[in-house]
């Protein structure tokens, strides 16, 4: 019952301008129905496809795609609808009419994962290639050991997997890392295997079938120390980094004015997240000078584009600038809409 009730209030608290999704209407019209069902369902989809085509030229394209070559905006623009299901949270009304010619329209409000839509189209722009390297760890090693690699290699565009098993003759995926801890003359050492495959095709012969590729192997050997063993992987050698592509973290601090109120500055923060694929993590938040104040880690990917704020969605009506100081500090500046007075019956 506590429970229930510190959950109202937090839903109370929260502003209503400020949301990660939006209703949106999208409607199309199936000719000649045979089978109902069939066209319901095809209207819906049709509908939704509307929908995320109209966000895309509203949110995406004015802000997102400056200096983007058009074949790479094609590219990532097929990826995004074909992924259209899961950006749909639900529909709030259907309006559904068929005419006497047999005609069937389908007309909807969709409720449509805004946040999470800016996030994917900023992810495909960063990385046009997501690697996966997984992390075989000794069955000696103790259990935290998998949350730090886990933590170490979190990036946009690397996907970490950590395994108790042995590591493979070949490696499956783009890396493969094998680590163990013994003690050290300095405390505690770490051994670290890096190994990588390449997949060797034969050429086709005249005649024949062609032959079976071969698959070459190559491990690259590194080592960390530290005093104890649970600062091992806190700090993952340098060049095993810059050989897996992982970019160091960079502490960005943002700053808001302080007409905003504090519920509404952390759905703010949370909002951010959602769709900024180079947050690894919040790990401040305080108030400086009247203004709320939090500190963003942030991995930047390697070579790629930066898309730091731009196209930020707050809310619908909801406008954020920003602007970098001589400092650093990032002033986000937050305008949400002016509620009407209620007009009264005379």
């Amino acid at each position: 019952m506590l429970w229930w009730v510190l959950l109202r209030c937090f839903l109370l608290l929260q502003p209503q301008e400020l949301s990660s999704h939006e209703e949106l209407w999208g409607e199309s019209t199936v000719a000649q129905v045979k089978d109902w069902q069939a066209a319901r369902e095809a209207a819906r989809v049709a509908g939704l496809e509307a929908v995320l085509r109209e966000l895309w030229s509203q949110r995406a394209a004015p802000s997102l795609f400056m200096g983007i070559p058009a074949d790479e905006v094609d590219r990532i623009q097929k990826i995004v609808m074909s992924k259209k299901s899961s950006f749909l949270i639900g529909l709030s009304g259907i309006q559904e009419n068929r005419s006497a010619t047999g005609a069937y329209t389908f007309r909807a409000l969709y409720q449509i994962d805004v946040a999470g839509f800016l996030r994917e189209i900023k992810r495909l722009l960063l990385f046009s290639k997501l690697r996966t390297v997984h992390v075989y760890l000794e069955s000696t090693e103790p259990a935290w050991a998998a949350a730090d690699w886990s933590s170490q290699l979190s990036q946009p565009g690397l996907s970490c997997v950590v395994k108790t098993e042995k590591l493979p003759e070949h490696c499956p995926v783009d890396f493969c890392i094998q680590a163990q801890s013994r003690r050290s003359a300095e405390g505690w050492e770490a051994l670290i295997r890096l190994r990588t495959t390449t997949r060797i095709e034969a050429p086709k012969p005249r005649r024949g079938p062609r032959p079976k590729p071969t698959e070459k192997s190559a491990d690259e050997s590194f080592s960390t120390v530290a005093t104890v063993q649970q600062g091992l992987y806190l700090q993952l050698p340098p060049a095993l980094l810059s050989r897996l592509g992982v970019t160091p973290t960079v502490a960005v601090q943002i700053q808001s004015p302080g007409t905003l109120d504090f519920a509404a500055w952390m759905q703010v923060l949370f909002l951010i997240q959602r769709q900024e694929p180079e947050i690894v993590a919040l790990r401040t938040i305080g108030l400086l000078s009247g203004r709320n104040t939090a500190v963003f880690h942030v991995r930047q990917a390697p070579g790629g584009r930066d898309m730091w704020f731009k196209g930020l969605y707050l809310g619908k009506n909801v406008t954020a600038t920003w602007k970098k100081r001589a400092d650093g500090v990032i002033e986000l500046q937050v305008e949400t809409p002016k509620t009407l007075p209620e007009s009264r019956p005379q």
